[in-house]
């Protein structure tokens, strides 16, 4: 537990934090914000995958805008004249209802243009979606905008991928269209342009709050309690050096902790709420300065994982767990819950307020979440849940000799990592450490 926050080091690992946001389409957050627009039918498959990784060119960039629009329908009914020459047959509706609407202008020549579109132009279709227009921006200011409202993470893009356009026109569905109270997905509701049933299922439509007792029911399940170990002789003798928590962000049991929970540790076993112990089989990604692990957890039980070269019969775990929210979803003075093990006591729920977001502190590379949750030792690695019961961050620390002055890591990077990565055991990771110089 990092209990004295000015005594973290000062070196700091940015090169991860740092890698070029433009990459951004080979994310697992790329791939997630295509299968929901697809999950919503907004977004089409031609049988060659999503293409997260090209450039969209200007006629799907057209096309996607108007089905955020909900205009689709009427696009393809669209009878109306185009002054180009260039458009194919399957998107004359398309472009004559773009260009009618003032979506669209061309290119020289009489052109509609079959060219690649980049930031402005994608940023400058969904803004004109959610209601902006030209009093609000130009071309030149439209990344800035789109990034003033959460749509974009950077104003110049030297190169924009599909992917990158997808979630932006993801993160749209869930901003409010200009002068109204409305989200652009409540619109698409109500314009039945998306189906309720299948928002429902992603857990897009409007959500009520929950109460602690209920975020204590239902997302217990996800989080749970971790012994390790430094060294063989702990290990031999079945004496855990240090216990901290964790929690579960996919079925296949990927999960998050704190990087320093995992540190020194050479095996590491968590425990569920319903008792079943499993080991930390790889880390998949570890960095000091966000305090931030991704742990691949073994799929099956400690006791049934057999010695090499046995096969185990029994069905792979599936694990229960939560889904994510960047940071800047919550304000100061929204109710927060943390989940966790304090002092080694597993399924432990406290409840408090978000006390500031954003709070820069030294030994930390990003911006810490200052809350009023109570943790203590044994609660690193736990969840700090949003009041809708979505993950926000990994709760790492608090101030001694401070009153309701708890941290907790925001998620932000961990939308961008690859979860796919191979990873390294948890030996294999403590070797990659610096060693502890003994001042004794």
């Amino acid at each position: 537990m990092k209990q004295k926050i000015l005594s973290l080091l000062l070196s700091l690992l940015l090169v991860l934090l740092l890698a070029a946001p433009a990459a951004q389409a080979a994310s697992g957050e790329a791939l997630l914000a295509a299968d929901t627009l697809y999950t919503l039918g907004l977004l089409r498959g031609d049988g060659d995958g999503y293409q997260l990784d090209r450039a969209p060119t200007r006629l799907e960039a057209l096309v996607m805008a108007v089905r955020l629009a909900g205009q689709e329908p009427a696009a393809k009914r669209f009878q109306g004249d185009h002054p180009f020459t260039d458009v194919p047959a399957w998107a004359e509706g398309y472009v004559a209802w773009g260009y009618a609407n003032g979506l669209v202008k061309g290119v020289s020549g009489g052109r509609f243009g079959t060219g690649e579109a980049n930031a402005a132009q994608c940023a400058s279709l969904v803004l004109w979606v959610l209601g902006y227009d030209g009093g609000d921006f130009s071309y030149a200011t439209a990344t800035l905008l789109a990034c003033r409202l959460g749509l974009l993470d950077q104003v110049q893009w030297p190169a924009f991928t599909r992917g990158d356009y997808f979630l932006l026109c993801l993160r749209a569905l869930t901003a409010r269209i200009e002068g109204a109270e409305t989200t652009l997905l409540q619109r698409l509701l109500e314009q039945g342009a998306v189906e309720r049933g299948r928002a429902n299922a992603l857990g897009l439509a409007p959500r009520a709050p929950l109460t602690a007792r209920q975020a204590a029911d239902r997302l217990s399940a996800a989080v749970f309690y971790m012994d390790s170990y430094e060294t063989e002789e702990d290990l031999a003798e079945g004496i855990p050096t240090s216990n901290a928590s964790g929690f579960f962000i996919s079925a296949g049991g990927l999960a998050l902790t704190n990087q320093h929970a995992i540190a020194k540790s050479i095996w590491s076993v968590i425990t569920t709420t319903g008792g079943e112990q499993y080991p930390v089989e790889r880390v998949i990604f570890a960095d000091e300065g966000l305090d931030i692990a991704l742990l691949q957890i073994a799929a099956l039980p400690v006791e049934t994982a057999g010695e090499a070269g046995e096969t185990d019969e029994r069905e792979p775990a599936v694990f229960p767990y939560l889904t994510l929210q960047r940071s800047d979803t919550i304000h100061n003075g929204d109710i927060v819950y943390a989940l966790g093990s304090p002092l080694g006591l597993q399924d432990s729920i406290s409840s408090g307020i978000v006390s500031n977001r954003q709070r820069a502190l030294e030994g930390f590379t990003l911006p810490i979440i200052q809350n009023t949750a109570p943790i203590s030792q044994g609660s690193s690695g736990g969840v700090l849940l949003d009041q809708y019961g979505d993950a926000i961050g990994i709760t790492s620390a608090y101030y001694i000799y401070g009153q309701s002055m708890y941290i907790a890591v925001p998620l932000d990077p961990v939308f961008d990592l690859d979860w796919t990565g191979e990873g390294m055991t948890l030996a294999e990771y403590h070797a990659t450490l610096p060693v502890e110089e003994d001042l004794t």
